[in-house]
């Protein structure tokens, strides 16, 4: 449907589910690059870990050319963390989205 699926609420409390420390390990793990991640983490304006998860989030977003695309990677990193809950969850906020089965393709068993 016309669900816009990445807001950026979305994202916010995804990052909310993410241990801080592996923030950066996962902007890697989504497309980022190196210095694009230590850029974020060392940002002394973004105090709050859960906004340093956020903009790495946001980032790649903004480089995604679809949210198809973005989305798939998403679920790539999530699931090479082994965050398979976060994954699930994912999933349950996008249910009404169009584009949730390319991203359930992605996911391997």
């Amino acid at each position: 449907g016309t669900v816009v699926p990445f807001t950026d609420n979305l994202l916010i409390d995804l990052a909310d589910q993410m241990l801080p420390s592996e923030a950066g390990r996962f902007g890697i793990k989504i497309g980022l690059n190196i210095a694009d991640v230590d850029g974020i983490m060392t940002n002394s304006f973004l105090h709050s870990p859960v906004f340093r998860c956020f903009e790495i989030l946001r980032l790649q977003r903004t480089r995604c050319n679809s949210a198809v695309t973005f989305g798939k990677a998403l679920v790539k990193g999530l699931q090479s963390m082994g965050w398979n809950e976060q994954c699930e969850w994912l999933f349950q906020q996008l249910s009404d989205w169009d584009g949730l089965s390319d991203l359930q393709a992605v996911m391997t068993p």
